[in-house]
């Protein structure tokens, strides 16, 4: 997507052609929440890739996360850094659904009150690692609570959730792709 490219304002069939351009890319590319929210009709979209979900947290969140404990995150915007191996539609769909089985930590983020999944950028060609350093190094993002989503990093990332202090990427609950 071309840098400054409104994403959040378009329409859902602007966004699946959007999407369908970019889909066999190497360049990352960002995906609404509203295209991976409905049920059985998710886009096409690579079946392994790493990515990074994009949330608002409304307002400050207290909840315990599995191995890391309760944990607190201030209201703001956070990116959360994962990857599939198999299928990714179904992985970025799942991050939509409040009601789940916690399995990993960012389900216990997801399923909060207050807090709202805005899209995801779809990295094909990049690992989860590759893709937390882009964030902080391009982006300004930085770590927001140690060990959340890196249990299994080899890089020693710290964290794969990243608070985003570029407030570029949102204008009120739109998202722009500026990467």
């Amino acid at each position: 997507m071309a840098s400054g490219t409104t994403v959040g304002s378009a329409t859902t069939s602007q966004d699946e052609t959007e999407v369908a351009k970019n889909l066999h890319s190497h360049r990352p590319f960002f995906v609404p929440a509203r295209l991976l929210c409905r049920p059985g009709k998710q886009p096409p979209l690579p079946r392994t890739a790493s990515y990074a979900l994009l949330l608002h947290v409304r307002r400050r969140v207290s909840m315990f996360a599995g191995s890391l404990g309760w944990v607190s995150l201030p209201s703001g915007y956070y990116f959360y850094v994962g990857s599939a191996r198999r299928c990714l539609s179904s992985r970025l769909a799942r991050h939509m659904r409040r009601q789940k089985k916690r399995h990993w930590h960012v389900d216990h983020l997801t399923s909060a009150p207050g807090v709202q999944a805005l899209g995801a950028i779809v990295a094909p060609a990049s690992g989860e690692c590759e893709l937390v350093q882009r964030l902080r190094d391009q982006h300004g993002c930085v770590p927001a609570i140690a060990g959340f989503g890196a249990s299994d990093c080899v890089r020693h990332c710290g964290a794969h959730l990243l608070l985003v202090t570029d407030k570029s990427w949102v204008i009120g609950d739109e998202a722009y792709a500026q990467h």
